[in-house]
């Protein structure tokens, strides 16, 4: 069962920014031990005379300036993936925690469901189990308290109320 289509990929800004930030992180270390793998390498094939012409930058850049492009390419392709990617768990708790919250404040929460390729399914068919739950428990105290009202309207005495508890 799809539901509509996702409007907005970036939905929870700490968990995907860290996502993120640490994509560019691996990305700089990846570039930098490619560089020092090149050097090393550099260093061994074709010695140079002076120490300092081994980080001479021009020559670096031609011999792996495209190397370099390449990858800065695709870093903003493997961004979009994983904020994608991160959305089919990210999706499903932001709206969990937006039905928890209406759930703990009193309001009627329909039953969730999310899309057929997010994660946490199973955990959509225990929340809606509680849903159901209290429910049922707010149906049972509405109905006690008719009784209730009942009873101290027409002057019996009120009996005692047993406790709501799980079947």
């Amino acid at each position: 069962m799809e539901l509509t289509p996702r409007r907005r990929l970036f939905v929870d800004r700490q968990v995907q920014g860290t996502l993120l930030f640490r994509i560019a992180i691996y990305w700089c270390f990846a570039v930098l031990a490619v560089c020092l793998i090149s050097l090393c390498w550099r260093a061994v094939v074709t010695p140079l005379p002076s120490f300092w012409d081994f980080f001479a930058f021009k020559q670096f850049f031609v011999e792996h300036g495209v190397v370099v492009v390449a990858s800065l390419v695709l870093v903003p392709l493997i961004m979009l993936d994983v904020v994608a990617t991160s959305n089919r768990f990210v999706g499903p708790l932001f709206r969990m925690r937006r039905s928890m919250r209406a759930l703990a404040s009193g309001q009627h929460v329909d039953p969730i469901h999310f899309r057929d390729r997010d994660f946490w399914q199973d955990v959509a068919t225990e929340f809606n189990l509680v849903v159901d739950y209290v429910d049922r428990l707010e149906g049972e105290l509405a109905e006690a308290k008719a009784r209730t009202g009942e009873k101290t309207q027409s002057g019996d005495e009120t009996q005692e109320l047993e406790p709501v508890g799980r079947k």
